[in-house]
């Protein structure tokens, strides 16, 4: 459930049932032209979590956020940058807290219905190597594939 309150800022609600119920609330505001502040509450059985975020366009590619969250798996800090260009998109992000991490995610377009991602992870506990693709098979399908080779307890 999404709610536009205003030309600058939003609601949006929803609602998980099952083995992992929760409900969540997002509000979304503009606050100039290149940057959005987010804040987020989810609740579940085991806890409940809180987050906040800023984002800001760095450059016409290039996309900046800081996010604080709270939970009951710890508390946390994550900075991030996403590029989007042409035929490649690259996000780079860096969490600080209970479980720190640094992430590099690359995905390169080959022609309109083909694409490669590459991913890789360096944690507090693991790391991780990925290598991916897919297709669109038609308007409402795609195939993709992806191989993770990873170690944990490091």
């Amino acid at each position: 459930l999404q709610r536009q309150c205003s030309p600058h800022s939003s609601l949006e609600a929803s609602a998980m049932l099952g083995p992992s119920s929760s409900l969540s609330l997002m509000a979304a505001r503009q606050l100039t032209q290149h940057a959005n502040a987010y804040m987020d509450a989810t609740w579940a059985p085991h806890g409940i979590a809180l987050g906040l975020a800023l984002s800001r366009q760095l450059s016409p590619c290039w996309t900046g956020k800081v996010a604080y969250s709270i939970s009951p798996g710890g508390d946390g800090l994550s900075v991030s940058a996403d590029r989007n260009g042409k035929k490649t998109n690259t996000k780079i992000e860096l969490k600080v807290g209970l479980q720190s991490s640094l992430s590099l995610d690359l995905t390169r377009q080959l022609g309109q219905d083909n694409y490669l991602r590459g991913a890789a992870r360096l944690g507090t506990h693991a790391a991780s190597v990925e290598a991916g693709g897919g297709t669109r098979l038609s308007a409402n399908s795609t195939a993709s594939f992806s191989v993770v080779l990873g170690i944990q307890g490091i």
